[in-house]
């Protein structure tokens, strides 16, 4: 799992590699490409995620959730 704000690029997998993009209901993707332009919006963008309802591999007490229950 990548958090959000975090950059990622595939710079080269085999055929075998898949990708699969999840976003909290009603959210949107947000690719951005000059973060030095665009770094107080992203920022603003990556710290009003909501916080997820479960964890998408391990349900409601995994590892994702207690995580980040604990940042603030």
């Amino acid at each position: 799992m990548i958090p959000a704000g975090a950059g990622h690029q595939d710079l080269g997998s085999g055929t075998g590699f898949l990708v699969v993009g999840a976003y909290p209901r009603g959210e949107r993707w947000n690719p951005c490409r000059d973060l030095a332009k665009e770094w107080p919006q992203v920022l603003h963008d990556v710290a009003r995620v909501p916080l997820p309802a479960t964890d998408p591999m391990y349900g409601a007490e995994g590892p994702l959730v207690e995580h980040w229950l604990r940042r603030g």
